[in-house]
């Protein structure tokens, strides 16, 4: 029996109500305790299943593409099978961030999915030819950020829908369920270089801003 003027530290060492050495909750507190590792350990086995099931998931697609990309090895950019166009560029991403547009690149119609992960696509440095290039972006669950020269000779029309998130497109927001975004710059129709975006995404953002 601990004595009167002993301190806490020095009761913890003593031996607890069920005989059980340092553990002031006897048996109970083993219980909990045992409990606590068993949740502990399920909890990590079933992320283990989970990362190792996307994992699968992510080298079924990997796989697919490059037999995709054998059968076209004579075609410079990829051309996925909804996509007959080669003149069209193909950007997909299954887990993780995109970012296209860190340095001087010429911009072609471009069609970039993604499911998991934010998507960014930064034309500030893209050079982009005369007429209309159409870019499609699709994404199911995370942000998309697209950049745009702020140049007055170029025309940008931008059509953005989101199911659940905010869209600011240019000057224009929207927050809320649902929302759908159409923006035109002006003289859009009389300029010699036109983008045309369209961006959809599920759960997420969607931002489009004029840089420079």
């Amino acid at each position: 029996m601990p004595g009167p003027d002993q301190t806490y530290e020095q009761r913890q060492g003593q031996p607890g109500a069920y005989g059980q050495p340092g553990n002031p909750y006897g048996d109970f507190g083993n219980r909990m305790g045992k409990y606590a590792e068993h949740m502990q350990r399920r909890h990590a086995d079933r992320w283990e299943k989970h990362a190792h099931r996307a994992a699968k998931i992510r080298e079924r697609i990997e796989r697919r593409n490059f037999k995709h990309d054998h059968r076209h090895h004579h075609r410079n950019d990829r051309v996925e099978w909804w996509n007959h166009d080669p003149n069209v560029q193909t950007r997909s991403g299954f887990i993780g961030d995109v970012y296209l547009g860190h340095d001087y690149w010429e911009l072609k119609p471009m069609n970039i999915s993604h499911f998991v992960g934010d998507t960014v696509l930064d034309l500030t440095k893209a050079q982009i030819s005369d007429g209309e290039t159409v870019i499609n972006i699709s994404s199911f669950v995370g942000d998309v950020k697209v950049y745009l020269p702020n140049d007055y000779e170029i025309g940008v029309h931008v059509i953005s829908s989101a199911f659940v998130g905010d869209v600011a497109v240019l000057e224009r927001k929207e927050g809320g369920i649902f929302k759908n975004v159409d923006v035109v710059s002006p003289s859009f129709q009389d300029t010699v270089k036109k983008i045309r975006l369209h961006v959809s995404t599920f759960i997420g953002d969607v931002r489009v801003t004029k840089v420079g």
